[in-house]
């Protein structure tokens, strides 16, 4: 399997070690998080829930659109919005599987991702409406299991992830 090989890569951090990037992922989390639950947490959402992430995100993008109905306008039909929420549900899910303390790799992907946006002309104002939807569908989907440690945890990983993204659209 392509992705258990990937994972044995070794790859040298900012700081000069030398780690598998398996090892390197797991870290940022730890980073970001402060704790392990956030992962924990993820892993046992998406494997008790049919569909996950397209569940997750049908009603996370949704009330984004509601949230900020200005949103709506770029793009060209519905399934437009639905690729682009597949495209976040991936991005999540890619870097919450690949956090560590050394978060270079994945600042490298979020700088790309917020390139494409600025090319786009997406106004950074969505990203605040994008995050309190997350956090909103995160627990119209798990109810009372989103207590205010989980919802503070996702909080901090949204904010973290878009300030990202959002400093690379300023740069292009």
């Amino acid at each position: 399997d392509h992705a258990k090989e990937f994972g044995k890569l070794v790859i040298q951090d900012a700081g000069g070690r030398m780690k598998p990037v398996n090892t390197f992922s797991s870290e940022l989390l730890r980073k970001v998080s402060k704790k392990d639950c956030l992962a924990l947490f993820w892993k046992r959402f998406c494997t008790s829930v049919p569909h996950p992430l397209a569940y997750l995100f049908h009603f996370n993008f949704y009330r984004f659109v509601e949230l900020h109905p200005r949103a709506k306008r770029f793009y060209k039909n519905e399934n437009a919005m639905q690729q682009h929420a597949d495209g976040i549900v991936h991005l999540l899910d890619s870097i919450l599987q690949m956090l560590g303390p050394d978060v270079e790799f994945i600042e490298e992907i979020l700088r790309q991702v917020g390139v494409r946006h600025a090319k786009m002309g997406v106004n950074v104002c969505f990203f605040p409406f994008l995050g309190d939807s997350l956090v909103w569908a995160l627990e119209q989907t798990i109810g009372n299991e989103m207590t205010d440690e989980r919802r503070e945890a996702w909080n901090r990983v949204y904010d973290a992830i878009s300030e990202e993204i959002i400093k690379a659209t300023s740069i292009t």
